[in-house]
Parts: C-alpha cells; sequence; structure tokens
C-alpha cells in the first residue's frame, strides 16, 4: 500500500494491525505479509503517516526501510529515525518498548538510522532485507 494506508479501516476488535512497516515496495510488503502471518501488517511510504501510526502504539514490530524515493531530496527512513528516537515525542512514549528492524539494503543509511535510534528502549536490530527470512522464526518469537 505505498503512499498510503487507511488505518482506520482496523478499528473492529478482531483484526487489530500488529506490524507498522515504513515501506515503498509493493512486493516487500507481500513478503512482510506472508512472513508474519496471521499477524496484520500495515505498510506506508509516507513518513508523517508512518510517525501518525507509531504515535497510536500498540504495534509488536516496526518495520522501516531508508529508501522511499527516487527523489534526491526526498524524506527518508533517517528523517523517521530521528522522529522516532525524541524521548520527548508521541512516537517514543507509545511505541519505544517496540522491537525494531531496520531492514534498508542502503547499508550506510541503515548505519545512520540505527545512530538516530540510540534512545530506543526496546530491541534494534539491522537485518538486510534479503535475510530477513533466515530471522523469521526469531522475530515471530519476539512478537508472540
Amino acid at each position: 500500500m505505498p503512499g498510503g494506508c487507511v488505518f482506520d479501516d482496523f478499528n473492529s476488535q478482531e483484526e487489530q494491525p500488529s506490524i507498522l512497516a515504513l515501506e515503498d515496495e509493493d512486493y516487500r510488503i507481500g513478503v512482510f505479509e506472508e512472513m508474519f502471518a496471521p499477524h496484520t501488517v500495515v505498510a506506508t511510504d509516507f513518513v508523517p503517516e508512518f510517525l501518525k501510526l507509531a504515535e497510536r502504539g500498540s504495534w509488536r514490530l516496526i518495520l522501516m526501510d531508508h529508501d522511499l524515493s527516487t527523489e534526491a531530496d526526498a524524506i527518508t527512513g533517517v528523517d523517521a529515525s530521528i522522529y522516532l528516537a525524541d524521548p520527548e515525542g508521541a512516537a517514543f512514549a507509545a511505541s519505544s518498548h517496540t522491537p525494531i528492524v531496520v531492514h534498508s539494503l542502503n547499508l550506510p543509511a541503515a548505519g545512520e538510522m540505527l545512530k538516530c535510534l540510540w534512545t530506543w528502549e526496546g530491541p534494534l536490530i539491522r537485518v538486510p532485507f534479503h535475510r530477513l527470512p533466515e530471522y523469521g522464526s526469531w522475530l515471530m518469537s519476539l512478537i508472540g
């Protein structure tokens, strides 16, 4: 669902979203949905929406990519990380206990994201997207 998602579609008690993904590639979102089934994945490539969703809390896992656009001055996963890591911010207050996986294949940018998230209180790991299946069992046990 790059470009946006409709979080309000998940207001029913029987299907609460449990995995939040900052991602722009449909095929990756499909991999997340398959890998983490039966958990519901909510994905967006729009950083302001991602941050608003993070502020709602109750996520079991947050997945983050860096490169969300081919535009040179585009908002990135680093921008999202800076906001998430602000201990005074609403997203930090709501989600700081949630495990984060930075799955970007952009190694320098992924490293920068991890640096920005130094205040995060939950587990924080970098796993390149293509290696995520190797960590699938561990991630499922982490999120329950």
